[in-house]
């Protein structure tokens, strides 16, 4: 996996800081990070989007297919061997975009987040950077 974006690099970097490889990032359990994606889409309004925490994944090969119009550059990126898996995940992707529409709610909430979420980033990377 590649990955290119300055913010998602230094938080990355922030993440692994001090870890030992092999590592995990987190103490969460699995049924703990569910728990609070779960809750994270519930207060977002987001439940109606059946969103469990794998969707990111397909998101990402969405999202590159999108700005490559390439299942190879999918495939390196996501680390898929076999193409065919890249091509379900985008072509799901595609689907579930065609017929998205978000409550104005929900919309207004990412909104508000995405500002203060964004000067974080921008921190982090700073002090990324900085070391």
């Amino acid at each position: 996996m590649t990955v290119e974006d300055p913010a998602a690099v230094a938080c990355l970097h922030w993440l692994c800081d001090g870890k030992a490889e092999g590592e995990k990032l987190s103490s969460l359990s699995s049924n703990e990070f569910r728990g609070l994606w779960v809750k994270a889409i519930k207060s977002l309004g987001l439940q109606d989007f059946h969103c469990p925490p794998y969707c990111l994944r397909r998101a990402g090969a969405t999202r590159i297919f999108r700005l490559t119009r390439s299942l190879d550059v999918c495939c390196a990126i996501g680390g898929w061997q076999d193409i065919r898996t890249a091509r379900i995940y985008v072509e799901d992707g595609l689907a579930v975009l065609a017929r998205l529409t978000m409550p104005d709610r929900s919309a207004i909430m990412l909104h508000d987040f995405a500002g203060p979420l964004r000067k974080w980033l921008e921190q982090v990377v700073k002090r990324v950077r900085e070391k």
